[in-house]
């Protein structure tokens, strides 16, 4: 899987979705434009799809190069079998210290469809 939004100056990659029994594993690729500074090191970020599902997310970077980072990307619980098309939106970037970088702020948004699983 391998889609993408733009917003803020950054560039965000939807890289992988995984399916677990206990909910899902996704990865993101982000890069920064020229002129922006790169994203913090966590991100605020909702899932839903549309049975009405209720999940938790949570997003934290895993390192990269100075122009470009991954995140691992968690949400509980696994998307139910009624389920065709799962939401994420990555709301905005953010550092967790008073005093850090300024957030970037999107949003940045994936719509993906659940036919095979």
């Amino acid at each position: 899987m391998l889609v993408r939004a733009d917003a803020g100056g950054l560039k965000v990659e939807l890289v992988t979705v995984e399916f677990h029994d206990a909910g899902l594993a996704m990865t993101l690729d982000v890069a920064s434009r020229p002129g922006t500074l790169p994203p913090a090191s966590m991100a605020r970020v909702s899932v839903s799809d549309d049975t009405g599902t209720a999940y938790r997310a949570s997003a934290q970077g895993q390192g990269g190069l100075p122009s470009r980072m991954r995140y691992a990307v968690m949400a509980i619980p696994a998307p139910p079998l009624a389920a065709t098309r799962l939401e994420i939106t990555i709301e905005r970037f953010l550092d967790p210290f008073p005093g850090g970088r300024q957030q970037a702020s999107g949003p940045w948004t994936f719509s993906v469809p659940l036919t095979v699983r």
